[in-house]
């Protein structure tokens, strides 16, 4: 017989019997003994290949079921997508939701406000609070409707030189206010009045009037106008003997209501400021010019921020019916050439009012938004100052906008100094605002371009007084009405009749936290109308040398100072230096047929035909040639080939290189005087766009940023007060559509 144990029961195996203790024990002893050994390097291999092979299988297996993870590489935005910090664990969702995402979550914040300022309006009660998720599966639908309706709570503020245009996004048109303010005080003069000439000035400003009305006569002898030789004799003789009518108050149709103000008037704004009679209340302007605080005239800046917010509040809930700011957002125009303190005090200032959000836009830009154009040369005539920019594709190009220091203001102070002249009857002083105010209109109604309405007319001016019946006066006027505006093109005209008590338009400048240096922007038109070196006075030769030079990216000029030229001088200027900097002269063609002239002294009549003209004699040859483009390839050639084959970047000294140098200069002027002789008459087209329309062109720039307010694309360049806390002016550097 076996000594082999038999099973139990049938289901028994010897696998299942009880094996002893010792034997486990032993057992242990090998598998620990066994670990405790080198696994071979075929062994590890082998696991590595079944790892890489169940990973290869499961991948295919999440792709197949459309789980697998991807990359979004599409944009929702400017910004750019952060890096998930965690690749390795594919479960984690940070980043994955947009509330997780600053930018997105300031965004849906803002939607909420609209859409609970849009139901509260509806249901006429307070903003109610909304939860967190009540916006989070908001359909397309929905959002065309915030769309459409974020107009509606979008303030629009252009400030102007002289004037401010607020309305909102949805508004066919703005309202215009005068931007000054009356409060308790001893009345004192315009910085920038009309003042005695003194012998040397009056000498000078002779000798420019004799050079405007040369060219007047030159003119009309042109266009073969007739022209009496001693208009101006008759207009004298004629105004001499003119006597005022007294006009009995019934009689006064237009009648101006003047203001008393009380004890206990604090302040008056605007209109009302302008017809203010009294002689303990003072005019006090917050705005020198058009981007520049009348720090002057405070005693402090903070005091001069304070009035621009009591003048927005004002304005808002007056004419607006505006009182709680914190259901609306605004957009703010600023100058091309802009000051940085300028900027970012005025966004802060309205960020500290209650606006959910402020959105920057250059004011060429919105120009061309509401022109409905891409590409343009802006010419904006303002009150203080004239500037000139080019935009291209949407974006204004820096080295070609231009800041000078005259405007319909100086075109007032010049006609009624020719008026005066002529012996005109009625006697006004510009420090009195309401006699400032009929200056302005007596412009504004008789000065033109026209040259058949240039002869000896017979016009009527009623003056207007507080406490005393108006008077209605008689007068002729003869080349007066056009010397006026055509000095846009002789500004040294102006320069004598306004007093620049400083040379620098404000007293703070901006400067870099890093390298302590003036940040302002800089463009090299702006530095050659400062330097007076401008293409138009140059020959073709001289153009030439300044084309084929390379360009200096550093260069340029801080607008801080008073700046004068022509007006189609400095629009040649900022048209050619913005070929310069794009390296294309082919757009040459689009900025001279695409010349838009907007602001609240543009509105000259036959503007654009003098302007044309001026441009047509003034504009070198070489830069008004289409050919232009391929001959100045072909000077670099030249030029190039010259210096490949006289080795001349290893010359190093003045005696080898100056000879050599001059070869160069006879070749290219061989080459010019080639091209010059031999080119067909194709010359670009200069060409003024007509208001679209009929758009008054004073508000066309107000016109652009109520267009801008409603583009979907505004939504990403909100600068809300987190922002402002968080980044202060750096966000503007991500949430503005230039480099700021």
């Amino acid at each position: 017989m076996s000594d082999t144990p038999v099973p139990s029961s049938p289901t028994e195996s010897p696998r299942d019997s009880p094996v002893p203790s010792a034997k486990k024990k032993q057992q242990s002893n090998a598998n620990s003994s066994a670990a405790s050994k080198k696994i071979s390097a075929e062994a590890l291999e082998r696991r590595r290949a079944g790892r890489i092979k169940a990973a290869e299988t499961m991948a295919a297996k999440i792709k197949k079921s459309g789980i697998e993870r991807r990359d979004n590489k599409v944009k929702y935005s400017v910004f750019e997508n952060v890096s998930v910090i965690n690749q390795k664990n594919y479960f984690t969702d940070y980043l994955k939701k947009d509330d997780q995402v600053y930018v997105l979550r300031e965004r849906k914040l803002l939607r909420q406000s609209v859409m609970a300022a849009n139901k509260a309006n509806k249901q006429g009660t307070s903003t109610p609070a909304l939860d967190d998720d009540e916006e989070e599966d908001q359909d397309d639908e929905e959002d065309s409707v915030i769309d459409e309706r974020a107009g509606q709570r979008t303030v629009v503020i252009h400030p102007g030189s002289k004037n401010i245009r607020i309305g909102l996004a949805s508004d066919v048109y703005p309202k215009s206010f005068p931007f000054v303010l009356g409060i308790p005080g001893k009345p004192e003069p315009n910085p920038l009045t009309t003042h005695e000439l003194d012998e040397t000035e009056q000498e000078e400003y002779d000798t420019n009037r004799k050079l405007l009305t040369r060219d007047f006569k030159e003119r009309m002898k042109y266009y073969k106008r007739r022209v009496i030789p001693n208009s101006n004799e008759i207009t004298s003789n004629f105004n001499k003997k003119v006597k005022p009518e007294i006009i009995p108050e019934h009689n006064d149709v237009h009648k101006v209501e003047f203001i008393k103000p009380g004890k206990d008037t604090k302040y008056l704004i605007g209109e009302d400021a302008l017809r203010m009679d009294s002689p303990d209340y003072k005019l006090r302007y917050p705005l020198l010019t058009n981007g520049r605080f009348n720090e002057n005239a405070y005693n402090s800046f903070q005091e001069n921020i304070g009035e621009i917010q009591l003048f927005l509040s004002q304005v808002l809930e007056k004419s607006f019916e505006i009182t709680a700011v914190k259901q609306y957002k605004t957009v703010l125009i600023v100058p091309d050439l802009y000051d940085r303190i300028y900027v970012e005090s005025f966004i802060a200032l309205l960020l500290q009012m209650g606006f959910q959000g402020v959105a920057v836009i250059q004011e060429s830009l919105a120009a061309t938004y509401g022109a409905g154009v891409s590409s343009a040369c802006v010419i904006d005539i303002g009150a203080q100052t004239t500037k000139v920019s080019c935009i291209d594709e949407g974006l204004v190009i820096p080295d070609s906008r231009a800041v000078v220091q005259y405007g319909g203001d100086d075109i007032t102070r010049l006609f009624y100094k020719l008026l005066k002249e002529a012996q005109f009857p009625a006697s006004m002083d510009e420090n009195f605002p309401f006699e400032w105010t009929e200056m302005e209109q007596l412009k504004e109604k008789f000065i033109t371009f026209q040259d058949a309405n240039i002869t000896v007319q017979l016009y009527n001016f009623m003056k207007r007084y507080p406490n005393k019946l108006s008077e209605k006066y008689e007068f002729k006027v003869f080349d007066e009405v056009i010397l006026s505006p055509l000095a846009l093109f002789f500004p040294k005209c102006f320069n004598k009749l306004k007093d620049w008590k400083d040379h620098r338009l404000s007293k703070s400048q901006s400067f870099d936290i890093y390298t302590c240096e003036p940040d302002n922007p800089k463009s090299l038109t702006q530095l050659n109308v400062l330097d007076e070196s401008l293409y138009a006075d140059d020959d073709d030769k001289e153009v030439l040398d300044k084309l084929i030079q390379q360009l200096n990216p550093d260069a340029g000029a801080d607008s801080d100072y008073p700046t004068m030229a022509p007006l189609e001088k400095l629009i040649i200027q900022s048209i050619t230096n913005a070929c310069r900097s794009l390296e294309d002269f082919t757009k040459s063609k689009v900025f001279y047929s695409n010349l838009l002239i907007v602001g609240g002294s543009s509105k000259i009549e036959a503007l654009d035909f003098v302007l044309t003209d001026r441009i047509n004699i003034w504009r070198p040859k070489l830069l008004a040639l289409q050919q232009l483009p391929d001959f100045l390839k072909q000077v670099e050639q030249l030029i190039n080939d010259f210096n490949k084959t006289n080795e001349m970047s290893k010359l190093t000294t003045e005696e080898e290189i100056e000879p050599l140098q001059k070869k160069i200069d006879t070749l290219v002027e061989r080459e010019l005087t080639k091209f010059l002789d031999n080119v067909n008459a194709s010359l670009s087209p200069v060409e003024v766009l007509p208001a679209p329309r009929d758009i008054d062109p004073s508000v066309l720039t107000w016109k652009g940023g109520s267009v801008f307010a409603r583009l979907k694309l505004i939504e990403e360049l909100w600068v809300t007060e987190t922002d402002w806390d968080l980044l202060g002016s750096r966000v503007l550097q991500h949430k503005t559509l230039w480099n700021y």
